[in-house]
């Protein structure tokens, strides 16, 4: 069993695959995914792996990420990463490698 106090262990997943720009609560109602899959993002730091995902949205095709970048701007979906960084959760730095 993982001690979730051994930050020398821990890591933290994404998986960005059938985003749109409703959340899951919206069920059937909600919009179809308009993003191709991005794959899998791991991480010791939870920003690095949230700074990642964002980072991977905003560098697609526009008629991919037109809408969702859009909704997470009018959401201000970027928040969560400023917080983490003022709450010292990282640095807001990220580095992608294929793997």
């Amino acid at each position: 069993m993982l001690d979730c106090d051994d930050a020398a262990r821990r890591r933290f997943l994404n998986l960005p695959m059938n985003m749109s720009v409703d959340c899951g609560c919206a069920g059937m109602e909600a919009a179809r995914p308009g993003c191709p899959e991005l794959g899998m993002l791991a991480s010791a730091g939870l920003d690095a792996v949230e700074r990642a995902s964002v980072d991977m949205v905003c560098a697609m095709p526009e008629q991919h990420r037109k809408a969702l970048s859009g909704r997470i701007a009018f959401r201000k979906g970027l928040r969560q990463l400023i917080f983490m960084k003022a709450f010292g959760m990282g640095d807001g730095t990220c580095e992608l490698a294929r793997m």
